[in-house]
């Protein structure tokens, strides 16, 4: 019977084991229906949800049924406990010009006031504004100290907010299929007022190790000064994971023992770092610069960043070295991020650091986080797949493919197949490519009448390729019928052949006396010719692609030719 008990304990234990490293994390991402709805928008937030939950612990919860830029704050942080409540979020990303609440900090000395992002984390807390100033000023901890969920503004300059925010989902699209190159490799720079940080005091050597072992750039250690410019270079041409700058500064500039860094140079880099960690006043203060904010920069631009934390009034980022323990653990940033916040966010922490008797209620961190929360140090982007195996992925989950040759250009879309013929699929671009090309694809996995196809696709030529040829094909065997199982070639480039029964613009009929007939009842296989005049009469042969349309609820198969000089008489 103990036997048994110990059993049932070891079972329990490894479920439970099991059950946490399967655990996925249920994020919100907030977006306003007007910016998701404008042009391109709404296709890149999809790719980026496909992305996100195929490499990430994530379920990632699309919130764009509302004009959130018009919410107050206290509705964003009513909406935020709903999720919270209703749906157990972990996380929320708030896309766009969400609202944010100000805080006045009256620390020791200080009167500091800004960007109170843990009024969208600490759910069971209250903030008041005991003056009518504007600012909230005194925060009761709730029944649960510290913070519900962890908040990242994808926040871009709102000079130009559509295309920013595109541009961005761009970037981060291309750092999910490895088309952004970058080392793991961290650079920690201190301005001579914190070099004590460096090895002593913070210790960020020290932190960072564990991540990267030696591979440590240091800018600014003893008797060696931190010049703007060579900083710049630096990242341009070293390309860090994480970069972790210690040093003055304000909401659109860093000052170095040497000169400045602007947020305009920052958003102009072709290098810089994945992850930046900002200990700097006012770096992520966005309401004193909507459009040109410093840890703004270094998400949006032409570097290579990610993400970006740092703090709202006078001081840095203390504690960021929570976030590179649970990156350790292999957590994502966003919940890397929350890590830091638990700790840091208590009554006892604050005394900790301030001193027994410092009111707790009247004190904040001012810190944020943004950009892109789904991020991991030391991170490798998946490898290309075979064609056949990402057919076999569910819908809504991201695609990476290479290798494959380009069979049909029809405008909005293009046709691949795999070199042996044993695979092929319709790819949906805006950049489409010639026949005959070697390319490698992105998008996300989608059902369009029963025919597997990637969405929001990406399509890069990578040279030219021996054409393919078609399969010789009797109508019957076409796949895409309702019901009707076979050998998988939606997708393939097909010949068939047989007479012309029926006709109409943009399509006839050839029938190969195999029994097929289409969702009116007419007679072979319907042929799709776009533009091209169909002939009347006679016998033909076709090549094309075997693909699918749906009526009456039913698929039918048909084929899809690409020019008039796939529709020959025959013999």
């Amino acid at each position: 019977m103990k036997i048994f008990a110990k059993a049932c304990i070891f079972v329990a234990i490894v479920m439970l084991l099991v059950s946490a490293a399967c655990a996925v994390d249920n994020v919100a991402f907030i977006i306003d229906s007007g910016l998701y709805n404008s042009s391109g928008v709404a296709d890149k937030v999809l790719r980026y949800k496909a992305e996100v939950e195929t490499q990430f612990p994530v379920n990632l919860i699309i919130c764009n049924e509302a004009q959130f830029e018009s919410y107050k704050p206290a509705q964003i942080r009513s909406y935020l406990i709903d999720l919270y409540n209703n749906r157990g979020i972990k996380g929320a990303v708030l896309c766009g010009q969400i609202a944010y609440a100000l805080w006045r900090n009256y620390a020791p000395g200080v009167d500091d006031k800004g960007i109170n992002s843990f009024y969208y984390e600490d759910l069971d807390g209250t903030f008041t504004d005991t003056n009518a100033d504007g600012y909230d000023d005194l925060h009761n901890w709730g029944a649960h100290v510290g913070p519900e969920i962890w908040v990242c503004w994808m926040r871009p300059p709102a000079n130009d907010q559509v295309n920013q925010l595109k541009a961005f989902l761009d970037k981060t699209h291309k750092y999910y299929t490895g088309q952004i190159t970058f080392n793991h490799r961290a650079l920690v720079a201190a301005h001579g007022d914190y070099d004590g940080n460096i090895r002593d005091g913070f210790r960020m050597v020290e932190r960072l190790q564990p991540l990267y072992g030696s591979n440590i750039d240091i800018d600014g250690e003893g008797a060696d000064i931190v010049v703007a410019s060579e900083q710049v270079s630096m990242l341009n041409a070293n390309r860090y994971e994480i970069y972790d700058p210690m040093g003055h500064a304000s909401s659109t500039l860093q000052q170095w023992d040497s000169g400045y860094v602007y947020a305009s140079t920052i958003k102009a880099l072709t290098g810089g770092s994945i992850m930046t960690f900002i200990y700097g006043c006012h770096s992520a203060a966005f309401n004193e610069s909507p459009s040109g904010n410093l840890a703004q920069a270094y998400c949006f631009g032409s570097s290579i960043g990610q993400a970006a934390s740092g703090t709202s009034w006078n001081y840095g980022t203390e504690g960021k070295w929570y976030i590179y323990e649970e990156l350790n653990r292999g957590s994502y940033l966003g919940k890397s991020w929350m890590n830091m916040e638990i700790i840091k966010n208590t009554p006892q922490y604050m005394k900790d650091r301030y001193g027994q008797t410092f009111d707790t209620d009247r004190h904040l961190w001012g810190d944020s986080l943004l950009g892109n929360p789904f991020v991991y140090s030391n991170y490798n982007p998946p490898s290309p797949s075979s064609l056949a195996s990402i057919k076999s992925l569910p819908d809504g989950k991201s695609a990476l493919i290479t290798g494959v040759v380009t069979t049909a250009n029809f405008g909005d879309c293009v046709y691949v197949e795999q070199p042996d013929r044993t695979c092929g699929i319709k790819v949906q671009v805006s950049n489409a490519i010639a026949l005959n090309r070697q390319a490698k694809i992105s998008g996300v996995l989608a059902t369009e009448n029963g025919e597997r196809v990637i969405k929001y696709g990406e399509i890069t030529d990578l040279g030219a390729a021996s054409p393919i040829k078609p399969f010789v094909m009797v109508g019957r065997d076409l796949k895409g019928r309702t019901g009707v199982s076979g050998t998988e070639n939606l997708g393939l480039l097909v010949k068939i052949a047989g007479n012309v029964t029926a006709s109409g613009t943009d399509w006839f009929m050839l029938d190969d006396g195999s029994g097929l007939r289409d969702g009116l009842g007419k007679r072979g296989v319907k042929v799709i010719c776009k533009g091209i005049t169909p002939p009347t009469s006679g016998f033909y042969a076709v090549t094309g692609i075997s693909t699918t349309e749906s009526y009456g609820g039913r698929n039918y198969p048909v084929v899809r030719v690409r020019s008039s000089s796939d529709i020959k008489p025959y013999p």
